[in-house]
């Protein structure tokens, strides 16, 4: 885990996990969008078990359970290009604990957390564990196996495959 990646914890009222790690490839010749990738699949193989149903992700970056979104992911590399092969940030952020009651009005029907989805309090500290356990062999198989695999895993879990994507920029 040394090796290929480090992560720091911060929480947010004790409700939300929200993490960055620094993620050392061994193999730079992958594309880095194979990465939030990689970080979906970890959160739903760390979720799932503990979901009446299973958690699905969302292109590019989100983790939905009931059609809600209950975590982001976004991937930057750290420093200059010139400076050789750059490690970089993942950052993860999910609504752990509270219920939709408690966000603001215009978020209730976007957003949900663990505990609104199945009624039990989550520890931080035990999420963010299993996170960096799944995180961790996810990069090993990555690199031991290629992306193929990877890929296959998050097409299971993909609610948008197949689906109209529609972006709608600053000028509509």
């Amino acid at each position: 885990l040394e090796n290929l990646l480090s992560a720091n914890r911060i929480a947010i009222d004790q409700k939300s996990l929200t993490f960055s790690c620094v993620i050392h490839p061994e193999n730079f010749s992958l594309e880095m969008g194979v990465y939030p990738l990689l970080a979906g699949v970890a959160l739903v193989h760390a979720l799932e078990k503990d979901l009446p149903c299973k958690p699905q992700l969302k292109w590019p970056n989100d983790l939905m359970i009931g059609g809600k979104k209950v975590a982001g992911i976004l991937i930057e590399r750290a420093g200059n290009s010139q400076e050789g092969p750059l490690p970089l940030i993942m950052g993860i952020g999910l609504n752990v604990q509270g219920l939709i009651k408690e966000f603001p009005e215009e978020l209730q029907e976007k957003l949900t957390t663990l505990e609104e989805v199945t009624g039990e309090t989550f520890s931080l500290e035990t999420t963010f564990q299993t996170i960096l356990t799944h995180l961790e062999l996810l990069l090993q198989q990555l690199h031991r196996e290629g992306a193929p695999s990877l890929i296959k895993q998050w097409q299971d879990a993909s609610c948008s495959l197949n689906q109209s994507i529609l972006y709608e920029g600053e000028d509509g």
